[in-house]
């Protein structure tokens, strides 16, 4: 089935961001929509029930329209689409289920960047790899009391030591939580339910603006961060997984599975 996926198509978003064709048809039979119901939010959309929202900001979609938006920035945005798309679709009784991992191998596989050194130009190609096998005991790497995680002493990022810390944010209820450390940056995440924020803190955080920016994470005096709607741990894992690609993390590099860190209820 040929789809006309100009700006007025109701699916023209899903193209924009590389979701499966094979989706898009589907959601295409089955009255999908995807609309920016308002600044920063696309809104996954059918028989009148809102499936989900995708955070992306009008900046993303500027880039995308020019082909030039960051390949780790755009496989989080696909995949979060093909996720409340499938779901969207399955909710129509007469279309045939759609597997939740239709044309997403990096669902599956995890994804890396082939990158130079953090101060060149971050190129496109995206390489198929296993995703993060590294991890730590959390019960050897918290600072854990009577069964719960330590915050009552966090540090600056930048002088983080030992993954799972506790790490200062922008005031004292922000608390994040090492999850890796690469050549001259420190990454941190903040986990609710369905939200996550990554923090960048390090000496040379200077040299990753342009990894960075890729990811949506514009520097801030001495840090950098953004923020994610994400509660599928897979996702967790995906967007973590990515932003190291494109900051050129190595074998040799201290990581763990983010989604051992805590979650704040």
């Amino acid at each position: 089935m040929a789809i006309n996926l100009s700006t007025s198509n109701p699916l023209y978003y899903a193209k924009l961001f590389g979701v499966d064709p094979a989706v898009i048809e589907k959601a295409a039979l089955s009255g999908v929509q995807i609309t920016q119901s308002s600044v920063g939010f696309l809104s996954v959309i059918a028989g009148g029930h809102t499936f989900g929202n995708v955070t992306v900001k009008g900046s993303a979609i500027t880039l995308a329209k020019s082909n030039t938006l960051g390949p780790a920035s755009k496989a989080v945005i696909k995949h979060q689409l093909e996720q409340l798309m499938v779901k969207a679709i399955n909710s129509v009784p007469t279309t045939a289920p759609v597997s939740e991992f239709i044309g997403d191998s990096v669902a599956s596989e995890g994804v890396k960047f082939d990158l130079p050194l953090a101060d060149e130009p971050v190129p496109a190609k995206v390489l198929k790899t296993q995703k993060m096998t590294q991890a730590v005991d959390p019960v050897a790497e918290y600072n854990i009391k009577d069964g719960q995680v330590d915050t009552t002493n966090p540090v600056k990022l930048s002088e983080a030591t030992s993954l799972g810390q506790a790490i200062k944010g922008t005031s004292n209820a922000s608390i994040y939580f090492l999850a890796a450390k690469l050549t001259g940056i420190n990454l941190a995440i903040r986990r609710t339910a369905n939200k996550m924020s990554i923090r960048a803190e390090g000496a040379l955080l200077q040299n990753y603006s342009q990894a960075l920016a890729s990811m949506g994470m514009a520097i801030k005096g001495d840090y950098a961060s953004v923020h994610f709607e994400v509660s599928d741990p897979i996702m967790v894992r995906k967007t973590i997984g990515s932003l190291m690609g494109v900051l050129g993390a190595k074998p040799t590099d201290q990581f763990m599975d983010p989604t051992a860190l805590p979650v704040k209820k």
